[in-house]
């Protein structure tokens, strides 16, 4: 479930967290409206950014158990 979308504390970018509410591992697409330059995976504080495989506008991933995942896109 998506539970933030906003634009970054330190530039323009968007910010999108989201979380596992059924308690089950799965695999989750974010799809963007318009082509994602890179992909970031942060850290709550959107610090310490790590590249994540992007396609064209969105990006798969494997979100574990009550996960909270934050994800940063450069446009």
């Amino acid at each position: 479930m998506i539970s933030t979308i906003k634009k970054a504390e330190d530039d323009n970018n968007v910010v999108i967290r989201l979380y596992d509410a059924t308690g089950k591992d799965s695999d989750v697409t974010i799809t963007s409206f318009t082509d994602v330059k890179q992909a970031l995976q942060t850290n709550m504080l959107e610090e310490n950014g790590k590249t994540v495989k992007s396609e064209k506008n969105s990006i798969t991933l494997h979100l574990g158990h009550h996960a909270i995942e934050t994800f940063e896109f450069l446009y």
